[in-house]
């Protein structure tokens, strides 16, 4: 993977994602040279469609199928994505008290 060229998610629209795939990158020991760096995954898979590169994107991409791209599921990758919602405390409405009681539930 090192020799490859990458396509990617800008890091001024997702600084999370970004350094999140660096950082994989980096416990690799791989140093990506970032060809082209998108705002869209479509666009993403459409550049790699085009031969601009290759590219980590998340699982449910395989849904779009794409032509000419393949998905390959990377066995040994564990990185979890960390997520949190913010909500100010007197501010809990009956949506938001269902979302946490089936967040809280389904915590690992």
């Amino acid at each position: 993977m090192a020799a490859e060229t990458f396509v990617m998610f800008s890091r001024a629209v997702a600084p999370a994602n970004h350094d999140n795939v660096i950082a994989l990158f980096q416990r690799a020991g791989i140093h990506p040279r970032i060809l082209h760096a998108t705002r869209q995954w479509l666009t993403v898979l459409t550049l790699v469609a085009l031969r601009m590169g290759v590219a980590l994107v998340p699982a449910c991409m395989a849904q779009a199928a794409v032509t000419g791209v393949r998905l390959l599921p990377i066995a040994t990758l564990r990185h979890p994505c960390v997520g949190v919602l913010a909500w100010h405390q007197d501010a809990v409405t009956p949506a938001l008290r269902g979302f946490l009681d089936v967040a809280a539930a389904h915590r690992p």
